[in-house]
Protein backbone atom coordinates (compact mmCIF):
# COMPACT_ATOMS: atom_id res chain seq x y z
CA UNK A 1 0.00 0.00 0.00
CA UNK A 2 2.95 2.50 1.14
CA UNK A 3 4.58 1.79 -2.27
CA UNK A 4 1.26 2.27 -4.76
CA UNK A 5 1.15 5.77 -2.57
CA UNK A 6 4.62 6.53 -2.86
CA UNK A 7 4.23 5.91 -6.71
CA UNK A 8 0.68 7.85 -7.01
CA UNK A 9 2.73 10.73 -5.54
CA UNK A 10 5.71 10.42 -7.94
CA UNK A 11 3.42 10.34 -10.93
CA UNK A 12 1.01 13.32 -9.47
CA UNK A 13 3.84 15.15 -8.62
CA UNK A 14 5.44 14.72 -12.42
CA UNK A 15 2.11 15.62 -14.14
CA UNK A 16 2.64 18.57 -12.03
CA UNK A 17 6.21 19.68 -13.06
CA UNK A 18 5.62 19.01 -16.58
CA UNK A 19 2.62 20.91 -16.85
CA UNK A 20 4.48 24.27 -15.20
CA UNK A 21 4.84 26.42 -18.28
CA UNK A 22 6.42 29.95 -18.61
CA UNK A 23 6.51 32.80 -21.15
CA UNK A 24 9.85 34.10 -22.56
CA UNK A 25 8.50 37.81 -23.99
CA UNK A 26 9.53 41.45 -25.33
CA UNK A 27 8.07 44.59 -25.17
CA UNK A 28 8.43 46.67 -27.94
CA UNK A 29 7.17 50.35 -28.24
CA UNK A 30 5.18 51.04 -31.52
CA UNK A 31 7.22 54.44 -31.96
CA UNK A 32 10.73 53.29 -32.69
CA UNK A 33 10.10 49.39 -32.87
CA UNK A 34 12.08 48.72 -30.21
CA UNK A 35 12.45 48.09 -26.79
CA UNK A 36 11.32 51.27 -24.55
CA UNK A 37 13.68 53.14 -23.26
CA UNK A 38 12.46 52.92 -19.55
CA UNK A 39 12.18 49.48 -18.04
CA UNK A 40 8.45 47.84 -18.48
CA UNK A 41 6.62 46.31 -15.65
CA UNK A 42 4.26 43.08 -16.05
CA UNK A 43 1.94 42.05 -13.42
CA UNK A 44 -0.03 38.86 -13.60
CA UNK A 45 -3.85 39.92 -12.79
CA UNK A 46 -5.45 37.20 -12.09
CA UNK A 47 -3.69 35.08 -10.11
CA UNK A 48 -4.06 35.07 -6.43
CA UNK A 49 -0.11 35.38 -5.15
CA UNK A 50 1.24 38.34 -4.06
CA UNK A 51 2.29 40.99 -5.90
CA UNK A 52 6.05 40.45 -6.09
CA UNK A 53 5.30 37.26 -7.14
CA UNK A 54 3.23 38.26 -10.04
CA UNK A 55 5.35 41.50 -11.53
CA UNK A 56 8.16 41.37 -12.85
CA UNK A 57 10.30 43.80 -15.13
CA UNK A 58 11.89 43.71 -18.96
CA UNK A 59 15.45 44.20 -19.29
CA UNK A 60 17.45 46.86 -20.86
CA UNK A 61 16.56 44.99 -24.25
CA UNK A 62 12.99 44.48 -23.80
CA UNK A 63 13.09 41.00 -22.75
CA UNK A 64 11.08 39.42 -19.55
CA UNK A 65 10.21 35.97 -17.76
CA UNK A 66 7.38 34.92 -16.12
CA UNK A 67 7.71 31.24 -14.83
CA UNK A 68 5.82 29.11 -13.07
CA UNK A 69 2.05 29.11 -15.09
CA UNK A 70 0.08 26.36 -15.84
CA UNK A 71 -0.57 25.41 -19.47
CA UNK A 72 -4.05 26.17 -20.95
CA UNK A 73 -4.55 28.71 -18.30
CA UNK A 74 -5.37 32.17 -19.56
CA UNK A 75 -3.68 34.82 -18.14
CA UNK A 76 -4.12 38.52 -18.26
CA UNK A 77 -0.72 40.83 -18.24
CA UNK A 78 -0.83 44.01 -17.86
CA UNK A 79 1.95 45.96 -19.02
CA UNK A 80 2.89 49.84 -17.74
CA UNK A 81 6.17 52.14 -18.27
CA UNK A 82 7.04 55.25 -17.96
CA UNK A 83 4.91 58.04 -20.36
CA UNK A 84 2.68 54.97 -21.81
CA UNK A 85 -0.86 54.17 -21.52
CA UNK A 86 -1.38 50.78 -19.72
CA UNK A 87 -2.19 47.87 -21.87
CA UNK A 88 -3.60 44.36 -21.10
CA UNK A 89 -2.84 41.41 -22.92
CA UNK A 90 -4.41 38.16 -22.84
CA UNK A 91 -2.23 35.23 -22.83
CA UNK A 92 -2.79 31.20 -22.91
CA UNK A 93 0.48 29.39 -22.84
CA UNK A 94 -0.07 26.29 -24.98
CA UNK A 95 3.97 24.69 -24.23
CA UNK A 96 5.97 24.47 -21.62
CA UNK A 97 7.37 27.62 -23.12
CA UNK A 98 5.31 30.61 -24.72
CA UNK A 99 7.47 33.19 -26.30
CA UNK A 100 5.84 36.30 -27.49
CA UNK A 101 6.26 40.13 -28.21
CA UNK A 102 4.12 42.46 -27.42
CA UNK A 103 4.10 45.83 -28.52
CA UNK A 104 2.95 49.15 -26.88
CA UNK A 105 1.88 52.23 -27.95
CA UNK A 106 1.25 55.93 -26.71
CA UNK A 107 0.44 59.31 -28.51
CA UNK A 108 3.77 61.38 -29.42
CA UNK A 109 3.81 65.41 -29.62
CA UNK A 110 7.13 65.14 -30.57
CA UNK A 111 8.03 63.35 -33.91
CA UNK A 112 10.05 63.35 -36.58
CA UNK A 113 7.20 64.53 -38.91
CA UNK A 114 6.89 67.47 -35.92
CA UNK A 115 10.38 68.37 -36.15
CA UNK A 116 10.06 68.82 -40.11
CA UNK A 117 7.64 70.68 -39.19
CA UNK A 118 8.81 72.90 -36.24
CA UNK A 119 12.15 73.14 -38.69
CA UNK A 120 10.10 74.72 -41.63
CA UNK A 121 7.99 77.12 -39.44
CA UNK A 122 11.31 78.43 -37.75
CA UNK A 123 10.26 77.10 -34.36
CA UNK A 124 12.47 74.19 -33.61
CA UNK A 125 13.68 73.22 -30.31
CA UNK A 126 16.42 70.81 -28.91
CA UNK A 127 14.32 68.93 -26.24
CA UNK A 128 15.77 69.19 -22.71
CA UNK A 129 14.69 66.75 -19.38
CA UNK A 130 15.90 69.17 -16.28
CA UNK A 131 14.60 68.31 -12.90
CA UNK A 132 12.39 70.72 -10.76
CA UNK A 133 14.52 74.09 -11.61
CA UNK A 134 15.77 73.41 -14.60
CA UNK A 135 19.09 74.83 -16.04
CA UNK A 136 19.01 78.48 -17.10
CA UNK A 137 20.35 79.21 -20.71
CA UNK A 138 23.93 81.01 -20.37
CA UNK A 139 24.81 83.88 -22.72
CA UNK A 140 26.29 81.36 -24.94
CA UNK A 141 23.54 79.61 -25.20
CA UNK A 142 21.66 82.10 -26.08
CA UNK A 143 24.48 82.84 -28.94
CA UNK A 144 23.83 79.65 -30.06
CA UNK A 145 20.32 79.43 -30.33
CA UNK A 146 20.36 83.02 -32.22
CA UNK A 147 22.71 81.84 -34.36
CA UNK A 148 21.25 78.45 -35.73
CA UNK A 149 17.68 79.49 -34.99
CA UNK A 150 16.68 76.66 -32.58
CA UNK A 151 15.74 77.13 -29.14
CA UNK A 152 16.31 74.47 -26.55
CA UNK A 153 13.19 73.20 -24.41
CA UNK A 154 13.47 71.73 -20.68
CA UNK A 155 10.42 69.97 -19.69
CA UNK A 156 11.57 69.77 -16.37
CA UNK A 157 10.46 67.00 -14.49
CA UNK A 158 7.96 66.30 -16.24
CA UNK A 159 8.72 64.72 -19.98
CA UNK A 160 7.22 63.21 -22.38
CA UNK A 161 7.67 59.31 -23.55
CA UNK A 162 11.07 59.27 -24.05
CA UNK A 163 11.25 57.86 -27.47
CA UNK A 164 9.43 60.63 -28.59
CA UNK A 165 12.15 63.16 -27.48
CA UNK A 166 14.39 61.01 -28.60
CA UNK A 167 13.12 61.08 -32.31
CA UNK A 168 12.89 64.64 -32.32
CA UNK A 169 15.55 65.44 -31.41
CA UNK A 170 17.46 62.98 -33.82
CA UNK A 171 15.71 64.36 -36.74
CA UNK A 172 16.72 67.71 -35.89
CA UNK A 173 20.49 66.50 -35.52
CA UNK A 174 20.04 65.52 -39.10
CA UNK A 175 18.65 68.62 -40.51
CA UNK A 176 21.36 70.13 -38.54
CA UNK A 177 23.93 68.93 -39.95
CA UNK A 178 22.92 69.10 -43.18
CA UNK A 179 22.22 72.80 -43.06
CA UNK A 180 25.35 73.64 -40.68
CA UNK A 181 27.36 70.78 -41.31
CA UNK A 182 28.92 69.77 -37.41
CA UNK A 183 30.42 72.83 -36.55
CA UNK A 184 26.78 73.28 -34.53
CA UNK A 185 27.63 70.22 -32.37
CA UNK A 186 31.03 71.56 -30.68
CA UNK A 187 28.95 74.66 -28.80
CA UNK A 188 25.55 72.66 -27.92
CA UNK A 189 24.50 72.30 -24.96
CA UNK A 190 25.88 68.97 -23.31
CA UNK A 191 22.27 68.45 -21.69
CA UNK A 192 20.29 67.75 -24.76
CA UNK A 193 19.11 64.21 -24.94
CA UNK A 194 20.38 61.66 -27.60
CA UNK A 195 23.20 63.82 -28.91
Amino acid sequence: MKALLINLTLILFSQLINAQAEINGKIKSSITNEAPISYVYIVIKNINKPILERMTSTNKKGFFKIENLEIGKDYSLEISAPGYDKHIFEITPEKKITSITLTIDTKCDYSKEQAEIDWKNGEAKFLLVGSIAPIANTESDKKFEKEFNIKYFDFGCLPPTEECIKIYNQKLFELMDKKFGKIWRKNVRTDVEYL
